[in-house]
C-alpha cells in the first residue's frame, strides 16, 4: 500500500523544461579555449590564445587559467562565484583586439555572464604584457524573507 502514492508521486511532474547539468570534468580536461592570430607580427606564426583547464578541485568553482600571447606567457587560477545554481564555464571573444571574456552560463540558460577580461597587448618591442581584469562580481542571496 505504501508503494502506490510513492509511484504516483514520481509520476505526477509535468515539467517539459530541458536543463543541462554540468559537473565538473575530471582534472586537466580543457573546459573552455579560444584563439586568434597575431597578426602584426608576419614573420612569426604566433597566436594570442585562451584557455580555462579543470582542477582537481573544479567541483568548488576553481579553474587553470592558461594565456599565451607570441612567446610569453602567463598562468593562473581562476575561482569561479559559487552559486545556488550549477554554472558552466566560457569563453567569448571581446570586441577589443587579443581581448577574450571569461563568463559562465547557469544551468538550463543561455545567457552568457561576463565575469572576467583578459586581455594581451605589445609594450614594446621586447616586452608584451597579458592582463585579467574582474568585470562583475556574483553572489547568493542567502536572507530569508519574512
Amino acid at each position: 500500500m505504501i508503494l502506490i502514492p510513492l509511484l504516483a508521486a514520481c509520476g505526477g511532474s509535468d515539467s517539459t523544461e530541458d536543463i543541462v547539468h554540468f559537473y565538473a570534468p575530471a582534472a586537466g580536461t580543457v573546459v573552455a579555449a579560444d584563439s586568434t592570430p597575431i597578426t602584426e607580427d608576419n614573420l612569426n606564426d604566433l597566436y594570442y590564445s585562451v584557455r580555462l583547464t579543470a582542477t582537481d578541485s573544479s567541483h568548488e568553482g576553481r579553474y587553470y587559467l592558461d594565456a599565451a600571447y607570441g612567446f610569453n606567457e602567463a598562468h593562473s587560477i581562476m575561482t569561479f562565484p559559487k552559486l545556488t545554481k550549477t554554472i558552466r564555464p566560457a569563453i567569448r571573444p571581446d570586441t577589443t583586439p587579443y581581448s577574450y571574456i571569461i563568463g559562465f552560463y547557469y544551468e538550463g540558460e543561455q545567457q552568457f555572464n561576463d565575469y572576467a577580461r583578459v586581455s594581451a597587448r605589445k609594450v614594446d618591442v621586447l616586452q608584451s604584457q597579458i592582463e585579467l581584469r574582474y568585470l562583475k562580481a556574483y553572489y547568493t542571496d542567502t536572507v530569508e524573507k519574512k
